[in-house]
């Protein structure tokens, strides 16, 4: 009897899912500290529902430079109030990863 209460969960879920498939959305940022970022009239995504890229956050990275070498380089790419974002929701709705601005 568990076995089956334990599959129909897993099927509950399963459709759940299907019907969230992964969407691309846009977004205004609204603000930056704490990161908020509205996507509708009634709808302000909170920094624990994003996940950023590093095209839309500040990072360092290695470059190699001719006649230099390797050197580490810092990337000031921090997103800014006002700026439009591309996302994509992850299935289920819970997540979005900020992709890129506008």
């Amino acid at each position: 009897m568990a076995d089956l209460v334990e599959a129909l969960r897993q099927l509950s879920a399963d459709t759940g899912a299907a019907l969230n498939p992964v969407i691309i959305a846009t977004g205004v940022v609204v603000s930056v500290d704490p990161l908020k970022i509205q996507i509708d009239q009634k709808t302000t995504l909170l920094e624990s529902m994003l996940r950023l890229t590093n095209a839309v956050k500040d990072h360092t990275t290695d470059m190699v430079i001719p006649g230099v070498g390797l050197v580490t380089v810092s990337v000031a790419s921090a997103l800014k109030v006002g700026e439009a974002v591309f996302m994509v929701r992850d299935q289920g709705g819970q997540k979005y990863t900020v992709i890129d601005r506008t």
